[in-house]
């Protein structure tokens, strides 16, 4: 099976992947690998599981409750105007949340994020910038 999130994964299960930000007993939340939002992150679950009726309640509410730590520290980091999340698995069908920080400078920041999907591409996570980020986001927890 070719799963990009299982490789990413196996990466942060090896300690070779330097977009972690922080593994929870059920996901691992990363980096994601463009910026066009600023703090752009992902939480994804550590099992290669489809939907989430497919998990136990009690892993459910867990898993909800990584989600909404990832979101608090990056409203306490980021200082966004709004958060956006999204989870759909319609491209990977892996469990995962998108956490889109989304800021009143933007051109149109009531516009849903997948609106400009074809822009993600033109600002990628930043070599060196990257670091602070995840530093920041981190000490929020």
């Amino acid at each position: 099976m070719n799963c990009v999130l299982c490789e990413k994964i196996e990466k942060a299960q090896k300690k070779n992947f330097d977009f972690l930000i922080e593994e929870f007993k059920h996901s691992y939340w990363m980096l994601g690998d463009h910026q066009f939002f600023k703090g752009y992150s992902q939480i994804v679950l550590k099992s290669h599981i489809r939907d989430l009726f497919e998990l136990e309640e009690k892993t459910q509410l867990e898993l909800y409750l990584e989600v909404m730590k990832a979101e608090k520290a990056s409203r306490h980091f980021l200082n966004p105007w709004k958060m956006n999340l999204s989870l759909y698995g319609n491209a990977v069908p892996h469990i995962h949340w998108h956490l889109f920080p989304r800021y009143e400078t933007e051109s149109d920041c009531k516009k849903v994020p997948w609106f400009y999907m074809d822009q993600f591409d033109s600002k990628p996570t930043d070599q060196t910038d990257y670091k602070m980020v995840i530093k920041g986001l981190r000490e929020k927890l």
